[in-house]
């Protein structure tokens, strides 16, 4: 199992390149800066409530940790097409 400040930072990253992502989004099309501000927030909240799972973890096994970065990797993934879709709306 990888350590749990391996996992915070894993996560972390995650977090931090979709944000970046949508950024760029909103200084390329500002019209469509409420959206991207949303799912900003959303990806947000589902961050903080995993590192709380994290931080809250006590003797936990493998299984758990590994439903946490589960969870955020499909978080990430959902978000990543939500930004497509509108990236592509017109």
């Amino acid at each position: 199992m990888a350590s749990i400040r391996s996992i915070k930072k894993d996560a972390q990253t995650l977090v931090k390149e979709i944000v970046e992502d949508c950024a760029n989004v909103v200084a390329l099309h500002p019209e469509k800066k409420d959206e991207t501000m949303k799912l900003i927030e959303n990806v947000l909240n589902v961050y903080a409530a995993n590192l709380d799972k994290i931080n809250n973890s006590k003797d936990q096994k493998k299984a758990y940790f590994d439903d946490i970065m589960k969870d955020m990797l499909k978080c990430i993934d959902d978000s990543y097409e939500q930004l497509r879709n509108i990236i592509n709306a017109k």
